[in-house]
């Protein structure tokens, strides 16, 4: 990350905000990744796709949707056929799955299909443009030859209340991209990596000031070889 960049002066920032003069792994990758204006999913410099930074099941093609929403209509029958039934797909990407999915259940199982809400939980506003504008070119005929929108909405996990769905809450490699933290197991015990800054570098730094691996106690783990790193 060049110093110039302007997330590199914004992670700087956070960590001079802080008495400690440092942030934990997982939130350097949260700025890095969603920070609302320089991070990786919330501005058009997002590339997925076979020639892009990486790509996922869907972008190879509509299997992969496909076998999920005939176990969708199997989950359907098992529940009773219940009106709405609820797919909520976290992190939806660029909204491929999402079509391949509605477009097969459309097509295959219209009366699964017409019971069916479909939620985005979607933290990336850029991704969420995407996918509107994807989904939202789907309208997919009715029997009268008249188009009707996709029952598609985005919304939070907290706008959702409790024990409020009936049906299915699913994601694909979704974790890849959640924050993780970053630990070495030094003497059996794990000790957390932090983010600071010196000399103007950005790194991973331990709290007693040596550059590299060692942090603050963490829970005892089993002997390994010293440095043995982890997520």
């Amino acid at each position: 990350m060049a110093n110039d960049q302007p997330l590199y002066s914004q992670i700087a920032s956070s960590i001079a905000a802080i008495p400690q003069q440092r942030i934990t792994f997982a939130e350097y990758m949260d700025l890095a990744l969603y920070h609302p204006q320089y991070g990786y999913y919330t501005t058009d410099a997002i590339d997925m796709g076979s020639k892009g930074d990486f790509f996922t099941s869907p972008h190879l093609g509509k299997d992969f949707g496909e076998l999920l929403a005939e176990q969708f209509v199997q989950m359907w029958h098992i529940l009773g056929e219940p009106t709405p039934f609820t797919l909520m797909e976290m992190g939806a990407g660029q909204g491929l799955l999402a079509a391949d999915i509605l477009s097969y259940l459309h097509s295959s199982h219209p009366n699964c299909f017409a019971a069916v809400e479909y939620i985005i939980v979607e933290k990336a506003r850029g991704l969420i443009t995407q996918q509107q504008q994807l989904l939202q070119k789907l309208p997919l005929p009715t029997a009268d030859n008249d188009s009707r929108s996709l029952p598609v909405r985005w919304c939070t996990l907290e706008e959702i209340p409790e024990n409020s769905l009936t049906g299915c809450c699913f994601s694909n490699e979704l974790v890849d991209a959640l924050p993780v933290h970053q630990f070495v197991l030094q003497q059996g015990q794990l000790r957390e990596i932090y983010v600071t800054t010196r000399d103007g570098e950005m790194g991973g730094w331990g709290d007693k000031g040596d550059k590299g691996d060692k942090g603050d106690k963490g829970n005892k783990g089993d002997k390994g070889d010293k440095g043995d790193k982890g997520d």
